[in-house]
């Protein structure tokens, strides 16, 4: 029946497991519409939703698909064009593209998330995570550190560009046309 969803809950009694044609569901729930990203998500640090307006400009981003030390493969935002919808929302280079829609990107590759995100209109939901500024917030939440009597070391030049730090953080897969 177009239109009408509706769930249903199996109880299988564990002596007939192994006669089964089709082995059993090993992740319970498979997926409920029911979960927010919050709860979906909740193991990737610096979670936030974003809601964009696509205008005939795109979204104003450019992607990569590549692996984060911390969070592993997915695909990422390399570039944000300056006055762009994706600015004024708020997002940063080197934040996760986790979710276009209530679309999953995780597990995906570079082809079908520029897909993904090329077929989108009007307003966009995106659920995205940065462990970097994750990582950065907890430093500072965390205060300065106490002074010692021993004399420390001269400080190190400044850093690289956060966009180059974006880079050395991600293995690069591919690099695509802004969207």
């Amino acid at each position: 029946l177009p239109g009408n969803i509706f769930k249903v809950i199996v109880l299988r009694k564990t002596e007939g497991l192994e006669n089964l044609a089709v082995k059993p569901i090993t992740q319970f729930p498979v997926s409920l519409d029911d979960e927010t990203p919050e709860q979906r998500y909740a193991n990737f640090k610096g979670l936030r939703t974003v809601a964009i307006k696509k205008t005939g400009q795109g979204l104003g981003i450019m992607i990569i698909e590549g692996k984060h030390a911390e969070v592993g493969q997915g695909i990422f935002i390399s570039d944000i064009q300056e006055g762009s919808a994706a600015e004024q929302a708020g997002l940063i280079v080197g934040d996760m593209i986790l979710a276009v829609n209530k679309d999953t990107l995780l597990g995906s590759n570079y082809d079908a998330a520029a897909a993904l995100l090329k077929k989108t209109e009007g307003v966009v939901s995106l659920v995205v995570c940065n462990p970097n500024k994750a990582k950065a917030e907890e430093k500072a939440a965390d205060g300065a550190p106490a002074r010692s009597p021993t004399p420390q070391p001269p400080k190190e030049p400044e850093k690289p560009s956060q966009y180059h730090n974006l880079l050395c953080a991600l293995s690069m897969h591919t690099i695509i046309t802004v969207l």
